[in-house]
């Protein structure tokens, strides 16, 4: 047994993880900070996006497979379930149906990266990759989010944020600092990229029909 696991080792067959090629990319703004009136407060992201898709699949996703596209986010019933509690604060993400089935909509391309940006979420566009290509939507807006509290005190929430997006997720935080304001602003402070996973991560680079032919 042990010369049998010191060939595998030897071999190279037990190191983890078979390479997935992601099929898209999603950039995010991870650090936010809204200033608010904690005591009841909700703000729509309306014009500018928290995020871009980026296209790295070797087919254009189009309107339709946009819009079945599924956010949720952790402590947020996703619909039909309107009877679980709702975290407080909460963050409410989505895409614009709106934008994807207006006249001016077009597939997005294999490496090219969508989304609306203007002059406070302008980070977005720092982490799209030498030869990608960026179409901003703007003024239409794509990917939105709504955030909102009733009673919250000054500080740093975290929310788990999921993008199902046919077969491939992405899953990621963002951190929102809450500061108590009579007025309401959003600064958009950091972004992060991160690549889509399908299915479960397999353990091993090989089977062990593959195993046993090593000793024939």
């Amino acid at each position: 047994m042990r010369r049998f696991r010191a060939v595998l080792l030897a071999l190279g067959v037990l190191v983890p993880s078979l390479v997935h090629a992601a099929r898209f990319d999603f950039i995010y703004a991870d650090q936010i900070t809204m200033h608010a009136p904690l005591a009841g407060w909700s703000i729509t992201l309306a014009g500018e996006d928290f995020g871009l898709i980026v296209n790295k699949g070797a087919a254009s996703l189009g309107a339709d497979e946009l819009n079945a596209a599924l956010f949720h986010v952790d402590g947020v019933p996703v619909w039909p379930d309107t009877l679980s509690p709702i975290i407080d604060p909460y963050l409410l993400p989505g895409l614009n149906n709106g934008y994807l089935y207006h006249p001016s909509f077009t597939p997005i391309q294999p490496e090219e990266a969508v989304g609306s940006v203007g002059s406070s979420n302008g980070i977005l566009t720092s982490l799209v990759a030498p030869g990608e290509t960026y179409r901003n939507s703007y003024p239409a807006q794509f990917i939105y989010f709504q955030l909102g509290g009733t009673g919250n005190s000054p500080g740093v929430v975290r929310f788990d944020v999921h993008l199902h997006l046919g077969s491939d997720h992405v899953d990621f935080p963002i951190f929102v600092t809450l500061i108590d304001s009579p007025g309401y602003l959003i600064q958009f402070d950091h972004a992060a990229r991160v690549s889509s996973v399908s299915g479960p991560t397999a353990a091993k680079v090989t089977t062990w029909g593959r195993v046993k032919k090593l000793y024939r």
